[in-house]
């Protein structure tokens, strides 16, 4: 301790100026020689085990003290994507600040986002959609200056895979079923290319939708083989879905492309003609049997149907019906000799690959 009168004289200045260098110098050794904690130390980031799935979301949760900053790694796969990194907080007051960092701890993005004294949950993302480096380790690290509770947070990445082509050229073949894409976030766009082969002649039903952030646009185009637009969509909602039909002879190409700036994941959901075929025969019964009892036939036979069968009358007398599940056609009891029709539909509920289709068939009934 220096005193009041040492302080007037030179060397009671100096004396002062040494001993405020020693306890300075005293501090920040004890700053630097201060062990690292897991949540603090680069060396020790938690590795975040990503879910290898494209298009599956890993899911991690913590808890983010006051003042402490929170390291978290994560390597990229093999695929060149797109990731998406969302944070949901929990609770507290003031701002958590928000980095993301390649491999040589070069800054990527940069976000600082703020609560103030409620306790709704919010979203955020770091970055919408980015292109990160094929294998290689990417930090997130935040940093809270909640001056209260602690914040509970839930980090939300996804991998959207770019394998897409980006020209005509380059166009991936896709199939029937459902193909999932993503578009690059950016202000010049992305296109992807995709080529569809009809393996039959029919009508194709294609499904598109948009599953990613409102407020852009989104186009589709549709080209045949010599590169001639035949067909255009454009998105400018979350989740909005279109239609459309193609009629395609067997073999020939048909060209998709989906462009859009601001745009993260979609589909294109392709079905190709159902080929349930559907024969019936006109039958018979005598008089005597059905004087007393109902009696069931079974007239109408499907063969390579794709997905759930039933049955619906359509028309025809009402002395017949038919049975939903079984296609079975029922003459009730009582009936009278003479010649019935009934008009039955016979519909194929289809699935991802394949559309339904309903034939409609007239069969006879011969009471004798």
């Amino acid at each position: 301790m220096i005193n009041i009168r040492e302080r007037i004289s030179g060397k009671g200045r100096n004396a002062g100026m040494k001993a405020i260098g020693v306890f300075l110098m005293a501090a920040l050794m004890a700053l630097t020689i201060l062990p690292l904690t897991q949540e603090e130390s680069s060396a020790a980031a938690f590795n975040i085990p990503l879910n290898k799935t494209p298009g599956n979301t890993t899911r991690v949760t913590g808890t983010l003290k006051a003042g402490v900053t929170k390291e978290l790694s994560f390597t990229t796969t093999d695929r060149e994507s797109y990731y998406k990194i969302e944070i949901v907080n929990s609770e507290g007051d003031g701002y958590i600040k928000a980095l993301l960092l390649d491999e040589d701890k070069v800054l990527l993005e940069e976000k600082t986002f703020i609560r103030q004294g409620n306790k709704k949950r919010f979203s955020y993302l770091i970055d919408k959609e980015r292109k990160l480096t094929r294998n290689s380790m990417h930090y997130i690290s935040m940093q809270s200056n909640s001056t209260s509770n602690p914040i509970d947070y839930v980090i939300l990445l996804t991998e959207y895979p770019d394998d897409m082509g980006n020209t005509k050229s380059e166009a991936k073949s896709i199939t029937t079923g459902k193909t999932k894409g993503a578009l690059e976030i950016d202000d010049i766009g992305d296109t992807d290319w995709m080529v569809f082969k009809a393996p039959a002649k029919g009508t194709y039903h294609l499904t598109l939708r948009n599953a990613s952030v409102p407020g852009n646009n989104l186009n589709w185009c549709f080209y045949d083989r010599d590169g001639v637009l035949i067909n255009q969509r454009s998105f400018h909602n979350q989740d909005e879905v279109s239609t459309r039909d193609f009629q395609l002879a067997k073999g020939e190409n048909l060209f998709v492309r989906a462009k859009g700036a601001g745009y993260g994941e979609y589909s294109i959901t392709i079905q190709q003609p159902n080929p349930m075929t559907v024969k019936v025969f006109d039958k018979k019964v005598s008089r005597k049997k059905v004087k007393s009892n109902k009696v069931a036939l079974k007239p109408i036979v499907t063969a390579n149907a794709q997905g759930k069968v039933s049955y619906a009358k359509a028309g025809g007398s009402k002395r017949l019906s038919v049975n939903k599940t079984t296609g079975k056609i029922t003459v009730k009891k009582g009936t009278a000799k003479g010649t019935y029709k009934i008009k039955v539909a016979v519909k194929a509920g289809g699935n991802s690959k394949f559309c339904s289709k309903t034939v409609t068939k007239t069969i006879k009934i011969k009471v004798k």
